[in-house]
């Protein structure tokens, strides 16, 4: 893929469905915040599943996948783990990173009254 391309990386959580509002003020709070430090962060999306209780995926841009992976493992850890203590692990569960089975790029996005990009 070429370079100005966003690299996508996809999360999905099992989260109590009771705690859905405190989990997304949480993971603002403690990953979006935190990725925002990292060069190549580019933006954030959390979708919460209609017809799947309880099912969040967190969409993550990049702008380039050398960049994402460049995320020091260590910070990452720490990160998990403050999330987790605060949250608490009874009420959520990683499920999957989606972008590790298939990895998607975006390559352009099309909004009503805009050009394409």
């Amino acid at each position: 893929m070429k370079k100005e391309h966003l690299a996508v990386e996809q999360l999905r959580f099992q989260v109590n469905p009771d705690r859905i509002e405190q989990w997304i003020d949480l993971d603002h709070e403690i990953w979006t915040k935190g990725l925002e430090q990292w060069p190549g962060f580019s933006s954030k999306e959390v979708w919460v599943s209609a017809d799947r209780p309880g099912e969040v995926i967190t969409v993550i841009y990049w702008d380039d996948y050398e960049l994402w992976k460049a995320v020091d493992e260590q910070w990452l850890k720490e990160t998990d783990h403050r999330f987790c203590e605060q949250f608490g692990v009874q009420d959520m569960k990683f499920i999957e990173g989606m972008h590790e089975k298939n990895q998607f790029y975006k390559v352009c996005s099309h909004a009503k009254g805009e050009d394409q990009q």
